[in-house]
């Protein structure tokens, strides 16, 4: 095992003694929840009927979206190894076990994730797409993952409760999807309606769980809400711009939401300071990355399909990019945030290469960008290990999982399309 994967390992070991020290009478815990329960692992709630809504089979697309997860969660993981060596570089590293950032990293990781998730199930809904079911499945896996961490800390009660509310306001999702496809007015208001009821039914059940004010909970819930249907009508709109805009917004709002949250059961449960300086370099570094992951791979499959929102979403990842240079900017000055952003940029590019190979079926220059990509592995790899202070081998390796994640993912979703 490479040195960065051992730490990587150190963290979910730490996630596990996070959901350990909150549980109640559950023996759940934190590392298991955001760890890959997959969905329908509950049978006391319902799951969301998404057949209506596919047009054609959605085999193999299962794998593709299992990989995305994946490369998502690995570059949030990834930001905590380079949080910990910046911290340690600067000195503001945490003292002995954060188990309280550790909920954070737990909380906002899976809830920033279901807005990506969201995002593509509802906007594949809208087009009639063959892949719908996989980006709904995927979804769903998310949503037991999340319950899974609310258990961990409350029990199975509310587990099932979170589950089957969470549930519930995608479903409402599913509905106003379905009504805003087949210009049915009269469905959007009543989806509408009863996503306000959920605004109010879930905040206060939220609310009352943390122990945080009613109002601002329901308040922050209704944001989100309002994130995802803007982002589906500007998409249903053909204002592709303004839909990944929303898309970006609601995802920080969740990562947000989680630092909140953990902040709440932090204080409940004397976890320790969630929002130490480590653990803030942590979330800002690991939702980048993470973010990063999940549009790359979407951004891919856009272009492989040739989709009229591919300029848009490779805007919106190009936006990730220059937040990501500006962060490593902040820290290690203007012209490690220059060569941040040219070898970052160059990597994107070298997928764009692929892809477009893969649509074409070019086998040499699809052999070609896997050869440019594996020089970026070395001198990417090369150039943030000697910013940050670890082996150059073992982020060489890590930065290889994330090209091999990302490149895993449009194979299986270029395989599924045949």
């Amino acid at each position: 095992m490479t040195t960065m994967k051992k730490r990587f390992a150190a963290g979910l070991v730490l996630l596990a003694l996070t959901g350990a020290a909150c549980g109640t009478d559950d023996d759940g815990d934190a590392a298991g929840a955001a760890g890959g329960v997959g969905a329908g692992d509950d049978a006391s709630s319902s799951t969301t009927d998404h057949s209506s809504m596919k047009e054609a089979g959605g085999a193999g697309y299962e794998k593709a979206y299992a990989e995305v997860r994946t490369a998502y969660h690995h570059m949030w993981e990834t930001g905590g190894v380079l949080s910990g060596a910046i911290a340690k570089q600067n000195n503001f590293a945490d003292t002995g076990e954060n188990k309280a950032a550790a909920t954070n990293v737990a909380l906002s990781s899976l809830l920033g994730e279901h807005v990506l998730l969201a995002t593509v199930a509802t906007t594949k809904g809208l087009a009639g797409a063959p892949d719908f079911d996989a980006a709904a499945g995927a979804l769903d896996a998310n949503s037991v993952q999340l319950a899974d961490t609310v258990g961990s800390v409350y029990g199975e009660e509310a587990k099932n409760e979170f589950l089957k509310q969470w549930r519930d306001h995608i479903r409402m999702f599913v509905d106003y999807t379905k009504a805003t496809a087949a210009k049915d007015k009269a469905g959007q208001d009543k989806a509408v309606a009863e996503l306000g009821g959920y605004v109010k039914n879930f905040g206060s059940f939220l609310a009352k769980a943390v122990g945080l004010p009613e109002a601002a909970v329901q308040a922050s819930v209704n944001d989100h809400v309002g994130q995802l249907k803007g982002a589906l009508d500007a998409a249903a709109a053909g204002n592709y711009d303004e839909a990944y805009a929303k898309v970006r917004e609601g995802y920080h709002h969740m990562v947000e939401t989680g630092g909140v949250l953990a902040g709440a059961i932090a204080k409940q449960k004397n976890l320790g300071d969630p929002a130490s300086k480590q653990a803030q370099t942590t979330i800002a570094l690991g939702s980048l990355l993470g973010e990063h992951a999940a549009i790359a791979a979407v951004t891919t499959t856009k272009g492989l399909d040739g989709a009229p929102d591919f300029e848009a979403i490779a805007g919106a990842l190009d936006k990730n990019s220059l937040e990501l240079a500006e962060t490593i900017g902040s820290v290690y000055g203007e012209p490690a945030k220059n060569e941040f952003l040219k070898q970052w940029r160059d990597h994107i590019r070298m997928f764009v290469d692929y892809t477009k190979a893969t649509a074409a079926d070019d086998k040499p220059g699809q052999e070609k960008a896997v050869q440019e990509l594996g020089g970026y592995v070395n001198n990417f790899g090369s150039f943030l290990a000697k910013a940050v202070g670890l082996p150059e081998a073992a982020v060489q390796a890590s930065v290889k999982d994330h090209v091999f994640q990302l490149k895993g993912a449009l194979d299986a979703y270029a395989a599924a399309k045949g």
